[in-house]
């Protein structure tokens, strides 16, 4: 009898232990999740033009090949969609969890110009998995 009270303790002791450890594993994720979406803001406050409706609908692949405005969109591109990515598996892929996190859409309509782009848009069908991108179309 006392060989089972070892085995349970030691078991939902183990149950326990993985329980903790996973919350503190999302509690990091989250405080990354933060970090990154404030890094975000920063790179938009300091080269407003990133987020401008106007510049965002106008952008031009080829003009990332020389001109650094257009060069910079297309790297902080990267970084939107990365983070997207990041925050849509965080959620589960729960749209209403994730719009409520970052307004999701608003982001994703403001540079569907740079997703959309033929040149683009191989690389974003081979570096972001299916069911993200579903999601993504869904506002496109």
């Amino acid at each position: 009898m006392s060989f089972l009270t070892s085995l349970l303790s030691g078991v939902i002791g183990s149950i326990a232990g993985l329980w903790g450890a996973f919350k503190l594993f999302k509690k990091e994720h989250r405080h990354e999740l933060d970090a990154k979406v404030e890094r975000l803001i920063l790179v938009s406050i300091q080269y407003p033009y990133l987020e401008s409706d106007e510049f965002c609908s106008a952008w031009d692949p080829l003009k990332a090949i020389t001109d650094e405005k257009y060069m910079r969109y297309d790297n902080y591109c990267c970084l939107v969609f990365n983070l997207l990515e990041d925050i849509f598996e965080y959620f589960g892929a729960n749209a209403d969890k994730i719009e409520d996190y970052i307004g999701a859409k608003e982001l994703i309509t403001r540079h569907k110009t740079w997703w959309s782009n033929p040149g683009n848009n191989s690389e974003n069908t081979q570096g972001y998995p299916g069911k993200f991108r579903k999601y993504l179309e869904t506002y496109l």
